[in-house]
């Protein structure tokens, strides 16, 4: 096996959110070892092979050795996902981890990986915003508006980077970047709320509003998937218990930004389908206009078999494009029944993921 050849495949670019010991780390080296497994017909495969064998070792000692990950250095740690479907690459995430107070803090001369994150936040197609369940668990005891002098889970920033993110790419006629919250330490959120993990999850859901507000503006351009991620049960220490380590819900963002890319490349498609079906009947008339008579037909009649070559061409390409939307839909049909308890917030209101699709 060597590196994946990416070239011609799109690239979807992902900044991570969250404060030190948040779990960026370990939920990215989770995400890593699960999206191998063949459990779906969608894997994660890291597009270098070094990259791969790295974090499989780092994910072994980790479980096996019952440690916490280690955090992330002032030196950013890039990494790029192939995602393929029924073995085939159809994108690619780029995703740099850098520690964790670097998007909180201004651009000095010390601190290089702060100028090179911003820069990396700018050009995002999608903010994953990692918030431990202790923190929230905490909040949720009395969910209030964030503000500059209490901002617990740390979102401010966020809103911050996203503001400024969202003019840039609409000056260049791009989407707005698709927001990932991740709730990790899914266990911790049990232990201080005292509620089964879903109540506790669905209870962050319903005040979200008060951390997001704009997410809920009806005309907001902000989408967002809201997710709770459980790796392992950890102690106060960080520290894990070898034989609690049971990954769940750790491939539902992912899973969730190919759902989206899939949803972005039907509207393409099916853009291309209306073009093609409009020249295919520009064609006709003209092919009609010039087969009046047996006179016209002669005179005609190789613009004729030119235009008559030309709309069989589009009347094919449009057949290879239904066929294209027809798997594309089906995949995201695959994908929605994969994603249990995931809400997706978009346009104000919020959605189950079959009910988004």
């Amino acid at each position: 096996m060597t590196d994946f050849d990416t070239r011609g495949v799109p690239v979807v670019k992902i900044m991570m959110f969250g404060d030190s010991g948040a779990g960026k780390s370990t939920y990215f080296r989770a995400f890593a070892a699960c999206g191998q497994e063949v459990t779906s017909k969608v894997t994660f495969r890291q597009v270098k092979l070094d990259d791969e064998l790295r974090l499989n070792r780092e994910w072994r000692a980790f479980v096996r050795g019952a440690q916490a990950m280690k955090g992330t250095s002032e030196t950013p740690e890039p990494y790029r996902i192939a995602v393929l479907d029924r073995g085939k690459l159809v994108m690619i995430l780029e995703i740099i981890d850098f520690r964790g107070a670097v998007t909180t803090l201004p651009v000095v001369g010390s601190a290089p990986d702060v100028a090179e994150a911003r820069a990396h936040i700018h050009e995002s197609d999608i903010f994953l915003f990692c918030v431990p369940g202790d923190d929230v668990g905490r909040w949720l005891r009395n969910p209030e508006p964030a503000t500059a002098l209490d901002d617990e889970l740390g979102v401010l920033p966020i809103r911050s980077h996203f503001d400024r993110a969202r003019a840039e790419r609409e000056a260049r006629g791009l989407q707005p970047p698709l927001l990932t919250i991740v709730i990790t330490k899914r266990d911790r959120l049990t232990a201080i709320t005292g509620r089964p993990a879903h109540e506790a999850y669905l209870q962050f859901v319903e005040h979200l509003d008060k951390l997001f507000p704009a997410l809920f503006e009806a005309e907001s351009p902000w989408r967002a998937l809201v997710t709770a991620v459980r790796i392992a049960e950890f102690d106060d220490d960080g520290r894990i218990d070898p034989a609690s380590v049971r990954p769940v819900n750790v491939l539902a963002a992912p899973l969730f930004w190919y759902h989206q890319h899939l949803a972005a490349t039907i509207a393409r498609r099916r853009t291309g389908v209306r073009e093609k079906e409009n020249a295919s009947a520009r064609a006709a008339q003209e092919i009609g206009r010039m087969s009046r008579n047996e006179l016209t037909s002669w005179w005609f009649g190789e613009a004729i078999k030119g235009r008559t070559s030309e709309r069989g061409r589009l009347q094919a390409e449009i057949g290879r494009l239904g066929r294209d939307i027809a798997d594309d839909e089906a995949a995201m049909r695959r994908l929605a029944a994969e994603l249990d308890l995931n809400v997706v917030v978009h346009r104000g209101k919020l959605f189950r993921l079959e009910d988004f699709a």
